[in-house]
């Protein structure tokens, strides 16, 4: 059997690009996938996040996969550690936005920004039970009707510029339209003026380390697992919005998003 290995990186939205061409090159070579999204900002991995509604892949865990595979998850551990051109456990240093594929040892695959996959991953991907919990008991705390707007506003690692004038467009839409505009971001600072605006910011996190996003804070396991839980419930509530405005074109959250969004209503 072969087997194509996609071991995530860096943020959500990432990590969502670097499975979809997994996905894509599974279903190309008739292999079987094996998601590993472990390491530091990651410890419970995809399965505790992310399901693949579909009986055309089939998914292993990597801990399933067989031992005389030339690539194993257990040797992608400390891959950010790597450097350029340098080699450890077999595993040769890479830049982020490269990928490997070699379906004859399995295969593995590791972040490629802005991939442009197929249809597949947007009409089969569904947020874990956990993650859609989440996401029902915090709209039906913040009483968010099932019609409402989202903004996605990015202020972190990746800068959206007039964000203030961004969360006032925001607010005008709302008053305009009689319908509630969600602000789902992640920065403090754009929260807080959402919520001074009279606007519902549903994003639950914390102030990044600098330099980086959110994704790079230095955090316990339980409160990494509920920074991941927020920003999965947050893709999805732009996914189910009326509208959604992406306010940060370089955002691959939003790009996914709005991919998701066009496909999964075809």
């Amino acid at each position: 059997m072969k087997y194509i290995i996609n071991k995530g990186m860096a943020g959500l939205g990432n990590r969502l690009q670097s499975l979809g061409l997994a996905a894509d090159k599974a279903l190309e070579y008739n292999a079987e996938l094996a998601v590993d999204w472990t390491d530091p900002s990651w410890l419970l991995g995809f399965d505790a996040y992310f399901r693949i509604d579909s009986r055309k892949l089939k998914l292993v865990s990597p801990e399933e996969l067989p031992d005389d595979l030339v690539v194993k998850p257990d040797k992608w551990r400390d891959f950010w550690k790597i450097p350029a051109g340098g080699e450890k456990n077999g595993i040769k240093g890479i830049k982020v936005q490269s990928k490997t594929v070699d379906p004859d040892c399995g295969g593995h695959i590791i972040c490629c920004y802005k991939y442009p996959h197929s249809d597949f991953i947007y009409r089969t991907l569904r947020p874990s039970k956990e993650a859609l919990a989440w996401r029902t008991a915090v709209l039906r705390d913040m009483k968010v009707p099932s019609l409402y707007d989202a903004y996605h506003i990015r202020h972190t690692d990746k800068k959206t510029d007039d964000w203030k004038r961004k969360v006032r467009q925001a607010r005008r839409r709302q008053e305009r339209d009689g319908i509630p505009v969600l602000i789902l971001t992640d920065s403090v600072a754009v929260r807080d003026s959402a919520v001074g605006l009279g606007l519902t910011a549903p994003s639950w996190i914390l102030e990044p380390d600098r330099p980086g996003g959110v994704h790079h804070k230095k955090v316990d396991r339980d409160t990494k697992h509920l920074i991941n839980l927020s920003a999965i419930a947050d893709l999805w509530t732009a996914v189910k919005a009326r509208k959604f405005v992406a306010c940060c074109p370089d955002s691959t959250f939003s790009i996914f998003a709005e991919r998701k969004r066009a496909r999964s209503s075809k």
